[in-house]
């Protein structure tokens, strides 16, 4: 029986469903976690524009308080590593000159 809805294991290990939207947000979260892990540097409108706006529309619905709790719990872990990688000196986060 599919309602069009997934499971996903909650906090607390309960299942719990998960809309097309939830879902959508947990993709591009997702997919810009490993664009960090991969690249060690954040999208930019040049090279990655769908991740470059979805980052600024999270940032912005972020400030105006319009994130439910867990989504704003895990956007902040993910800003916190953005400005990490930022921080770092050009050199380091550039490996490949080693």
């Amino acid at each position: 029986m599919n309602s069009g809805m997934d499971l996903l294991n909650g906090v607390d290990g309960t299942l719990r469903p998960v809309t097309q939207r939830q879902s959508q947000w947990l993709e591009m979260y997702a997919r810009y976690s490993k664009h960090l892990d991969d690249n060690q540097k954040v999208p930019t409108q040049k090279r990655n524009l769908q991740l470059y706006h979805w980052i600024s529309r999270q940032k912005k619905l972020l400030h105006e308080g319009c994130l439910p709790k867990e989504r704003r719990d895990s956007l902040e872990k993910l800003l916190a590593r953005i400005d990490s990688i930022r921080e770092r000196p050009a050199v380091e986060a550039n490996s490949t000159w080693t």
